[in-house]
């Protein structure tokens, strides 16, 4: 029986979404996923896929240094 295994970087987008749309409206952080898979797919045809995750990293790093 082989284990279902989550991927590792899953909370690191949830986080990144939340913090794209911000963390107190409900909708913002809907928008803010919507717009980092958008931004996921659109690298994914560019950009190999061991690099994905971190580039979704930078985005966070980016998005934090905005303020």
């Amino acid at each position: 029986v082989k284990k279902s295994q989550v991927r590792p970087a899953l909370p690191l987008k949830v986080f990144t979404a939340a913090i794209l749309g911000g963390l107190s409206s409900t909708y913002g952080v809907v928008v803010g996923a919507l717009l980092l898979g958008l931004f996921e797919t659109l690298v994914a045809v560019h950009v190999p896929f061991a690099y994905r995750d971190p580039l979704i990293f930078g985005v966070l790093i980016v998005m934090a240094g905005a303020d």
